[in-house]
């Protein structure tokens, strides 16, 4: 997901710790698997990642949908 976390996040950042001056907030950019594996072990207290299935160690919330394209080269058969 780093276009969230190199387009979208830190403006959101910004804004909230603006809001809320006594909290403190980093931003880590890592693979969807390794957000999972920090939250699970408490090193992350929120993460933002990419899974299609749940966890029992995590609580797993959709944020939004987007619509997804596939882009292959031309003359490239999918069969």
């Amino acid at each position: 997901m780093p276009a969230l976390a190199s387009k979208l996040l830190p403006y959101v950042i910004t804004e909230f710790t603006a809001d809320h001056p006594g909290i403190s907030v980093s931003l880590h950019t890592r693979s969807s698997h390794t957000v999972l594996r920090h939250l699970c072990s408490r090193q992350f207290d929120l993460g933002f990642a990419a899974l299609d299935k749940d966890h029992p160690a995590v609580v797993r919330r959709a944020l939004f949908s987007a619509p997804m394209l596939g882009v292959l080269p031309l003359g490239y058969d999918l069969e």
